[in-house]
């Protein structure tokens, strides 16, 4: 299994992070970091960035909990794009936004060897989501991808503004899980549109897709059933809210009403 370090909650910091990474690359026996909750931010991102393109033996790092903003993004992107080692990798809760959440998907939309990505509570916006969408037409590689709220992420979904979904292949063939998609302000029919374009991908490993505490419909659970058919293999989780047309009650007699009390 290779070594191990856990180092998370220590606010390493920009000065640490470098040490720390220079003594990491020194150990190529090394499999799995975890640096989560230190306090780490753009300046450590050259480090951590120098980790990534050195270290070609290390399989898994956790950068969730930092202060990883758009310009570690842009450091961090290249060096994915670059790197040949890491198969999961765990950027969560940091704010990836604007230009670096798009230098990061483009990363991604290169790399050829990462197979688990969690990038949800960032802040990829418009652009970033864009960005993900169009790695996940060319990477063939992630078998996971966890993006839970990411505020407009699933804007690229929704069929006003990709009317040809029914025919693009928007998922990699090997995606096996798209977890936690839960949590998006993402409406019925991006919903919709997410599990048609699975429908229209038979040869699809997809084996989990969260739709947990976003709004769908009864068209959708009709959808779902349909999906299941063509994938039995395939788990969707569609948890709580549903879009019901329910008929308006007449409301009821008050018990004050002169019928009431009439002998």
């Amino acid at each position: 299994m290779g070594a191990y370090v856990d180092l998370s909650e220590n606010q390493l910091g920009a000065v640490g992070a470098q040490t720390l990474c220079a003594a990491l690359v020194a150990n190529p026996a090394l499999r799995k970091v975890q640096l989560a909750g230190n306090g780490l931010e753009e300046r450590a991102a050259l480090s951590l960035a120098e980790l990534l393109l050195v270290h070609t033996s290390l399989r898994s790092l956790d950068l969730s909990h930092n202060e990883l903003s758009d310009g570690a993004g842009e450091t961090l992107g290249p060096a994915l794009a670059e790197n040949t080692g890491l198969t999961e990798l765990n950027v969560s809760w940091n704010h990836l936004r604007g230009p670096g959440a798009v230098a990061f998907a483009r990363g991604l939309e290169a790399n050829t060897f990462l197979k688990v990505l969690d990038i949800s509570y960032n802040g990829f916006g418009d652009p970033g989501a864009s960005a993900v969408g169009e790695a996940l037409k060319v990477n063939n590689v992630l078998e996971e991808l966890n993006m839970s709220f990411r505020r407009q992420l699933f804007s690229l979904f929704l069929q006003d503004q990709a009317p040809a979904l029914s025919h693009t292949h928007i998922l990699p063939d090997a995606i096996k899980a798209l977890t936690q998609v839960s949590r998006n302000p993402m409406r019925s029919e991006g919903c919709f549109g997410l599990l048609k374009s699975v429908q229209d991908n038979p040869a699809s490993a997809l084996e989990l897709l969260d739709y947990s505490d976003n709004q769908v419909t009864r068209e959708f659970d009709d959808l779902v059933n349909a999906v299941k058919v063509i994938l039995p293999g395939l788990h969707i989780k569609a948890g709580a809210h549903r879009v019901e047309y329910k008929q308006e009650l007449l409301p009821d007699f008050k018990a004050s009403s002169p019928a009431s009390t009439s002998h």
